[in-house]
């Protein structure tokens, strides 16, 4: 145990938010309309949770917040090509 934390739950818990990443990427190339939005909505989290962090780690912040406006963007932009 790490400050409280069992490592065996959290590297649990992150293997299962990998694999879910990975459905979602897999739906994405499937032109899934609910892979579109769970991408957006698992990048908005990110980028939520990266704002929290950012007076810690303020240049790591910086590049992954890019990386979620990025793939929100792109995203949101590419939807019309899910709708049909």
């Amino acid at each position: 145990m790490l400050y409280g934390i069992d490592l065996t739950a959290w590297g649990w818990f992150w293997l299962i938010v990998g694999l879910v990443q990975l459905g979602t990427g897999v739906l994405i190339l499937g032109r899934n309309e609910f892979g579109l939005w769970l991408g957006v909505g698992i990048a908005g989290f990110s980028a939520l949770m990266t704002v929290l962090v950012m007076f810690v780690f303020p240049l790591w912040a910086i590049a992954v917040l890019t990386v979620d406006f990025l793939i929100i963007y792109a995203l949101l932009t590419q939807s019309e090509e899910f709708a049909g």
